[in-house]
């Protein structure tokens, strides 16, 4: 039935991902991660990477300096320096004490439910990390690439669910659940930055 679909198939396709795609996406997410978006806040990409090279063009200048959750997800911290952000290591206590940090992030990446080391954030925590998020004025991208995978027991909320302010950037995928091979990821954008993205959508083709 794909194939037979010419007006897909011939075509570049929408920017930010077909809508029939972002609607199940909307409503899939929040189901399982309790994350609350509409489907325009939506961005489909091929990886995660392909979205963070578009996020990199529309956190300028705003942002110059990164937190990268350490250890962290290196594959996004390249993409950063490629783009000439100066990154900084950090880990979620030096938050509790800005002393620790050399330099204030414009942004944090984080992975909350599946850390590359330690246990997954608590609920309190992650209330705590929100509230300092807004007090600063710096966003979080939310790295949840594997979030929904629990066997005996409820997903802790994603952090972008539990936030009432527009800090959280949050960044799905679909490479353990579906094909690494066929690199499906997502990202929902903040209405600050949704709108510096749609400014430039049009520019960049659909991955």
């Amino acid at each position: 039935q794909a194939l037979k679909s010419k007006e897909l198939l011939t075509s570049y396709g929408h920017a930010q991902g077909e809508p029939a795609l972002r609607n199940t996406l909307a409503k899939y997410s929040y189901e399982a991660r309790d994350v609350k978006c509409s489907p325009e806040q939506i961005v489909v990409g091929a990886g995660i990477q392909s979205l963070l090279h578009l996020l990199c063009g529309i956190l300028k200048p705003a942002v110059s300096v990164v937190g990268i959750q350490s250890p962290g997800f290196f594959h996004a911290e390249q993409i950063f320096l490629d783009h000439g952000f100066k990154t900084i290591p950090f880990n979620i206590e030096d938050l509790d004490n800005q002393g620790e940090l050399c330099e204030k992030p414009g942004l944090i990446c984080i992975n909350p439910s599946n850390p590359y080391g330690g246990k997954a954030l608590p609920a309190q925590k992650r209330i705590d990390l929100l509230k300092w998020a807004k007090e600063t004025n710096t966003y979080i991208l939310e790295d949840d690439y594997i979030g929904e995978f629990r066997y005996l027991s409820k997903p802790i909320p994603s952090l972008q669910g539990l936030s009432r302010s527009e800090q959280v950037i949050y960044l799905g995928s679909f490479s353990r659940t579906f094909l690494p091979s066929l690199r499906i990821s997502y990202m929902v954008l903040p209405p600050a930055l949704l709108s510096k993205y749609q400014q430039i959508s049009e520019r960049y083709n659909q991955t």
